[in-house]
């Protein structure tokens, strides 16, 4: 839930915190990796794996995807 507050993601997707699936064009996932590139990540956040190397494994993701619902 995290990504949802980041500023702009409103414009892209439903950022109501509910697990209703939320449908994910690629060429959205690609303005979404823009905002999440710009985003500075709360210090704890990513756990043991380190809010810098999440916050790029998810920007990977956003870029290669083909689009992608969450459930």
């Amino acid at each position: 839930f995290e990504l949802l507050g980041i500023e702009g993601m409103r414009d892209l997707i439903n950022t109501q915190r509910t697990n209703d699936p939320i449908v994910v064009t690629p060429a959205v996932a690609k303005k979404m990796a823009v905002l999440v590139a710009g985003w500075k990540p709360p210090f704890d956040w990513g756990g043991s794996i380190g809010a810098a190397k999440m916050k790029l494994w998810i920007i990977e993701f956003m870029l290669t995807c083909n689009g992608f619902r969450t459930r």
